[in-house]
Parts: C-alpha cells; sequence; structure tokens
C-alpha cells in the first residue's frame, strides 16, 4: 500500500483540483468590485491573498474575499487530519473515536454560545471553524456507521410503510 501521507496528500490535492480552479475565477472577477465599487486599497488587496490560499479561515489575514470560503478551508484542514485515521484505522476510529467526538463537540459548540461557529471567531489558537469542521466530519462519520447499521435491518413492509409516513415533511401542510 501507499504511504498514508502520500495517500492523504493525494486526496486533498484531488478535491482541490475540483474547485480550487472556481475560487481563481471568482478571485479574478471580484478584484475590479473590490477596487471600484468597494474601495479597497493595496493593503486589503495584498490581505485577500489569504482568502486565495485558502488560508484565511484558518485565522491568517484580516480581509475576505469570499466569506463562504472558510468553510472550504476548515473542512480541508479537518479532512487533512481526519483522512489518515479513518484510513489507518477505520472501525476504532468510527466506532469509539467519532461518536464520542461528535457529542463532545456539539456540547462545546452549544456552550460556546451557538453551533453556528463560522469563520468570525477566534479560539485563541485556532479558528472556531476549524473546530466545527472537525466536529462535522466526525458527525458524518457517526451517520455513516448509524447508515451502515440500518442497512442491515430487515424491515418489515408495515415499518417501511410507518416510517415513510412518519418522514414525510408536514410543515408544508400546516396553514
Amino acid at each position: 500500500t501507499k504511504n498514508i501521507g502520500l495517500e492523504t496528500f493525494e486526496y486533498i490535492t484531488k478535491k482541490l483540483k475540483v474547485f480550487y480552479p472556481y475560487i481563481i475565477l471568482c478571485y479574478l472577477i471580484s478584484l475590479p468590485i473590490l477596487i471600484v465599487c468597494v474601495g479597497y486599497n493595496i493593503e486589503q488587496l495584498t490581505d485577500t491573498i489569504w482568502s486565495l490560499l485558502l488560508l484565511k479561515g484558518l485565522g491568517m489575514g484580516k480581509s475576505w474575499l469570499f466569506a463562504p470560503l472558510w468553510y472550504l478551508s476548515a473542512m480541508l484542514v479537518a479532512m487533512m487530519i481526519l483522512y489518515p485515521l479513518v484510513r489507518k484505522y477505520k472501525e476504532g476510529y468510527l466506532y469509539i473515536f467519532a461518536p464520542l467526538i461528535s457529542f463532545l463537540g456539539l456540547a462545546y459548540m452549544y456552550n460556546h454560545g451557538s453551533l453556528n461557529m463560522s469563520y468570525g471567531s477566534w479560539g485563541g489558537i485556532i479558528c472556531l471553524s476549524s473546530v466545527r469542521a472537525f466536529i462535522e466530519m466526525n458527525m458524518a462519520g457517526l451517520i455513516y456507521i448509524i447508515s451502515e447499521k440500518i442497512k442491515t435491518v430487515d424491515f418489515t413492509k408495515v415499518s417501511k410503510i410507518l416510517f415513510t409516513i412518519f418522514s414525510i415533511d408536514k410543515s408544508n401542510y400546516i396553514t
């Protein structure tokens, strides 16, 4: 098998190749808008490089190019941490650490003030957006385990009908 570090690098590179050209295109389109309409000076424009490099979401720089980039940068960091762990210790990580980190992380987020820890929050040594992404990725692992277990259950026809009835979104029908 491949070196886990090299495999992780290739995984992240593959992810970047999918969406990074769009980021560059948006960056080039937004530069004139930032200069003419928003009035960015040269210092603010050079500071947007951190956004372009997907490092603003980690706490580097002051000026935002695109606020939603915090999510991509935070998720990439979380994937760089979790990918090698899950590849090497899949069962142990997903059955022990993912649920533990999910529940402790949700409690942390809730007690931090809200479940909306995003790009504006600084946690002292790390942007809370990275913490949020790490928690969400662990929650995804927990959901994966649950869905794999549900697939093995042999549901009766009655239970399938009941699940269908209860899963219908009733909010559209209430007036």
